[in-house]
């Protein structure tokens, strides 16, 4: 029988910090078991007596591979008693952090910036990857599918008339993109970064590993997007020193520059001219599925797709949850934020521009796309945020994408 002791829902505190509406959960869910059956379908029971995930990479699997859920696809599964998969399952007690644990010197400036070089919210290390996903979702990890963009024409920005736009860093401007690239369909989770770097940095409670990876920093990131390269004998777009949460990543010295970023053939993080682009797939209006009609409410056309304060609950939620656009790429609107390839430069012009990649150097890089913790007005297509390649946030994650040859 399984046993559950020790279940503390321990806090829900809202927090405001940089103008972000934080609302964090942290739990603390025991559970033994005598044998496999006494899990859920994808775990087994490990030599510590606790129900851990099938497998993290395909070597733990028996003549089989690891899928995106932790699930042995084929071969034998893992006995209990043979091994111990390493750190797994639910988050751990994160304690109870106040307004007082809250790193000492923070900036507070306008709205939508985060200064602060440590992590937003400063819990501990977390050592799980959350609870396994419903066994029916699919495989949705990057690199199962990456959408094919064509090259194109858009306008970037939004237009005077466009409700709760921010008039001095949407300037209305047309841009060429030369180059056809791919990007994922889905923001990185929690277990693909996992089986990608093999550490997990999300912090939040609450969520599966099918939920987008949190608590990355900009740096992070970009060595996620060199993981890949790698992986796929593709040229790196960034040079990385460190590892893990140490990383301290910059553009390679082959790709800085106007437009040379495009030149990479590895997986980098887009740039913001193709995050709208492909967050708008042919629209112009304030989302991608229609007009905005309220900027810090509910908003009808924002809850079909996606996760923001008015319908998230408080967390993140797993990938694929809402409404993709017409190119079939999910949460370019909440759930959480993205970081982009692109230093932060407030007004971007009035004139037509081809292949854009922001400043050469800079202090902030952009964010787009809104969050679980955000208002609606910030998953609009041409809402722009900034925050240090340094920061971290429970709402703040990425994807990749790649220049097509």
């Amino acid at each position: 029988m399984v046993q559950e002791s020790n279940r503390r829902i321990r806090f829900f505190s809202l927090l405001t910090l940089c103008g972000f509406a934080l609302l964090a959960a942290c739990s603390d869910d025991d559970k033994t078991c005598e044998s496999n059956a006494n899990c859920a379908e994808g775990q087994y029971c490990n030599a510590k007596g606790v129900c851990d995930l099938d497998c993290r990479k395909d070597s733990d699997c028996s003549g089989g591979r690891c899928n995106s859920l932790g699930k042995c696809v084929g071969g034998i599964l893992p006995d209990a008693g043979t091994k111990d998969a390493g750190p797994g399952g639910d988050l751990g007690d994160q304690g109870t952090p106040d307004m007082s644990d809250l790193t000492s010197g923070v900036d507070l400036p306008d709205m939508g910036d985060l200064t602060s070089s440590q992590d937003y919210l400063p819990w501990p290390d977390a050592t799980g990857i959350g609870d396994l996903p419903d066994a029916t979702m699919a495989d949705a990890g990057p690199g199962t599918v990456w959408i094919s963009v064509s090259a194109g024409k858009y306008t970037m920005g939004s237009p005077s008339s466009e409700m709760c736009r921010d008039s001095k860093n949407e300037t209305s401007h047309e841009v060429t993109l030369s180059k056809k690239f791919e990007i994922s369909r889905t923001e990185v989770t929690r277990l693909e970064f996992y089986k990608v770097m093999n550490y997990s940095p999300s912090k939040v409670a609450g969520c599966t590993s099918a939920c987008p990876v949190e608590f990355v920093s900009w740096h992070e990131a970009a060595a996620y997007c060199n993981a890949l390269s790698s992986a796929n004998s593709l040229t790196p777009c960034y040079t990385c020193t460190g590892s893990g949460a140490t990383s301290k990543c910059d553009v390679a010295a082959s790709y800085k520059g106007a437009s040379a970023i495009y030149g990479c053939p590895g997986y980098r993080l887009p740039t913001e001219a193709e995050w709208e682009y492909t967050a708008r797939a042919t629209t112009t209006t304030g989302l991608y599925n229609g007009s905005i009609g309220t900027c810090t409410g509910t908003d009808t056309n924002a809850s079909v797709i996606g996760w923001y304060n008015m319908n998230a609950q408080g967390k993140s939620h797993p990938v694929m949850g809402k409404t993709a656009n017409t190119w079939g790429v999910y949460d370019m609107a909440g759930n959480v934020m993205e970081w982009t390839n692109d230093w932060y430069q407030e007004d971007l012009g009035t004139s037509a521009v081809s292949d854009p990649s922001g400043p050469t150097s800079g202090t902030q890089k952009v964010t787009r796309g809104g969050s679980w913790s955000q208002a609606a007005q910030y998953m609009r297509s041409a809402a722009r945020l900034k925050a240090l390649p340094t920061g971290r946030g429970a709402f703040l994650g990425f994807r990749c994408a790649r220049t097509v040859p």
